[in-house]
């Protein structure tokens, strides 16, 4: 296995991650903030809203800051959001968190999708294999987000969850 195949089945777990985190932690977020269904679906709508202009912006970043400046710029984004995230206490720093989290998974997944066809000869296995890995991420962040809210406390887990995208 290359060094390119590692890192994708590396790193498309964390997009996958990336991409369900918020909806893991909109309830417990809820209860902590004291929002109400408009302002968490506030919080969800800032998610989308910021994805694309930012994968539009991504393309030209790519160029200038390199596939590895644009993907740890993003990774560093998420983990910033997460730790946001896992401290705040009030709701316009939650919706700013969530915008840098939507920034972040923009940036990284834009290269994930560019290098996943780089990584192996043959597209459809590409494909077919790393969508398999981001669906991972995405089909267990709930489940292990939970455990750890449930194990350590809101504060701990995220802050977990954003260690986990430094490294």
């Amino acid at each position: 296995m290359t060094l390119l195949q590692t890192f994708m089945v590396v790193s498309l777990p964390a997009t996958g991650m990336c991409y369900a985190v918020l909806g893991a932690l909109k309830l417990p977020l809820a209860e902590r903030l004291k929002m109400n269904v408009a302002k968490v679906g506030g919080l969800v709508s800032s998610f989308g809203f910021m994805v694309g202009p930012i994968i539009l912006l991504c393309g030209f970043l790519a160029v200038a800051l390199g596939r590895k400046g644009l993907w740890i710029s993003g990774s560093m984004l998420v983990a910033l959001s997460l730790f946001m995230l896992a401290r705040t206490t009030k709701y316009s720093w939650a919706v700013v968190a969530v915008a840098l989290l939507s920034g972040g998974w923009a940036a990284m997944i834009n290269v994930g999708n560019v290098l996943m066809y780089l990584a192996y000869a043959n597209v459809f296995m590409a494909t077919n294999l790393l969508d398999f890995f981001f669906g991972l991420g995405a089909f267990l962040t709930p489940t292990v987000t939970v455990l750890l809210i449930r194990r350590f406390g809101f504060t701990t887990a995220v802050t977990m969850l954003g260690a986990l995208l430094i490294v």
